[in-house]
């Protein structure tokens, strides 16, 4: 059974999904963002980012990591473990004109607006201490072929393992709820076009057993008192039951190389049409598990009781028009998605159980609530299963 997703990826696709619900709150309510991953002394008190010029970045970037800066456009990002010094040269932008301004990130990375002499760029600091592996060589290969063959993205600048540039796009946020069929249906044509890519991919990670860990870890919630524990006990089985459909459950393939994340928080709309953003965890993973994932999420909101079957159906119909081939209903549709889901909680369980909130990432109030959603919504969507089968054959 061959998979290429890792699940380091999937852990840090859900606090960035956490980072993105916190700000849509925000937008909703007009109040600053709380317990905000990125660091709020550059904000007013009114939520409003400010001005960062590149020397103000050595505060920003860590912990661990610091800065040394050279001038205005020169910055040596330097871990606290000796031996590995990287240079961050961002001279190749231009002369800036004004100074940089930090705007809302994600737990594992840190975004700037950086308007030069050359136009304007999006700045993407990765965290030093994020749980993936960066992959920027062939991200940015994948990045650059995709944005030649003409899929709507911001134009790719530079990469290295801790900095990733673009040009700046100025596009609109799309709000997690069903978007029209007319953007499913080209976010399906865009997949089409992205698998139809001729490009080698060096890296071809291969997903271990999923873990059945479950018994073991909802004594430990007994033990150090979780207010959840009582909840985790009586989903052990069920837990179980999803870790072994995992393992288990057929992918008829192809694998394809994807882009593995392309969900409303990473999708800008410009006149109505969408553009594509965060490659960082693209890869190889089964076509189903990529078009099941990305059909599901543009077809429904935060929960299960609001999909719409003809967006849903819209993603796969453009991905047909745009030269693609369905595999063959079944589960494996909805493998990737939940098992992404399965992970993401059992890390915060971790998290919660030894008192360690994720460095970068949100605090241990935020693990616990993310532990309660995956432990309501989990069983929710596994029972649902032949429900969503069922939009597979939908007209």
């Amino acid at each position: 059974m061959a998979t290429g997703c890792g699940r380091d990826d999937l852990f840090i696709k859900g606090l960035d999904e956490t980072q993105t619900r916190a700000e849509r709150k925000a937008n909703r309510t007009g109040r600053p963002l709380e317990d905000v991953i990125i660091p709020t002394s550059t904000f007013t008190p009114e939520g409003k980012s400010t001005g960062l010029p590149y020397a103000d970045l050595r505060d920003v970037i860590g912990p661990p990591a610091r800065l040394r800066t050279y001038g205005s456009e020169r910055v040596e990002l330097l871990d606290c473990a000796p031996a590995r010094t990287r240079l961050m040269n961002l001279d190749h932008l231009g002369t800036p004109l004004q100074p940089m301004i930090q705007l809302n990130g994600k737990s594992s990375n840190r975004v700037y607006r950086l308007d030069t002499s050359e136009g304007s760029f999006a700045v993407k600091a990765l965290m030093s201490d994020r749980d993936w592996a960066s992959r920027h060589d062939d991200v940015f290969r994948l990045e650059q072929a995709a944005f030649s063959a003409g899929v709507p993205m911001p134009e790719p600048i530079s990469a290295d393992a801790e900095v990733i540039v673009h040009r700046w796009v100025e596009a609109d946020a799309v709000p997690e709820e069903p978007v029209p069929p007319a953007f499913a249906f080209e976010t399906g044509e865009i997949l089409a076009r992205i698998h139809a890519l001729d490009i080698t991919w060096t890296d071809r990670a291969v997903e271990g057993r999923t873990p059945q860990d479950w018994p073991e870890l909802a004594e430990r919630a007994v033990d150090t008192r979780q207010p959840w524990a009582d909840e985790l006990a009586s989903t052990v089985d069920v837990l179980l039951a999803i870790s072994d459909f995992i393992d288990n459950c057929e992918r008829p393939g192809p694998i394809v190389l994807t882009h593995r994340d392309i969900h409303p928080w990473n999708l800008l709309a410009r006149h109505g049409r969408p553009i594509v953003l965060d490659w960082e965890i693209a890869g190889m993973l089964d076509l189903a598990g990529e078009l099941g994932s990305t059909a599901l999420s543009l077809a429904k909101g935060p929960g299960f009781d609001d999909i719409d079957p003809a967006v849903f159906r819209s993603v796969l119909d453009g991905y047909v028009a745009g030269g693609g081939a369905l595999p063959p209903p079944g589960p494996s549709w909805f493998v990737f998605m939940i098992g992404g889901w399965l992970g993401f909680t059992r890390r915060n369980i971790l998290q919660c159980l030894t008192g360690i909130g994720a460095q970068n990432g949100p605090d241990l109030a935020t693990c616990h609530d993310e532990v309660g959603n995956g432990l309501r919504g989990l069983p929710d969507m596994f029972g649902r299963l032949p429900q969503l089968e069922d939009l597979l054959v939908r007209r």
